[in-house]
C-alpha cells in the first residue's frame, strides 16, 4: 500500500537529530519513520489533554449551576 505524503522542512537542535539518529539505527527504521511516529504520538497526546480540559472545564460549569 502506497502514503501519499507532503514534504515539509523541520529544524531539530544537533542532540535531537543525533538521539533520533540512534534510534532510527538501533530501530532499523528511517528516521522519517520516527518522526511519523512521534508526531502522531504527540498529536494523540494532545488530543487527550484536551478532552481532559474539556471534561474539567464542563465539570465546573455544571457545579456553578448547582449552586
Amino acid at each position: 500500500m502506497s502514503k501519499i505524503l507532503v514534504l515539509r522542512t523541520i529544524y531539530l537542535e544537533p542532540a535531537v537529530d543525533e538521539k533520533l539518529r540512534w534510534e532510527a539505527i538501533e530501530k532499523r527504521i528511517s528516521k522519517n519513520d520516527l518522526f511519523q511516529y512521534y508526531l502522531e504520538l504527540g498529536m494523540k497526546e494532545a488530543d487527550r489533554l484536551r478532552q481532559k480540559e474539556v471534561k474539567k472545564n464542563k465539570a465546573k460549569t455544571k457545579s456553578k449551576k448547582d449552586l
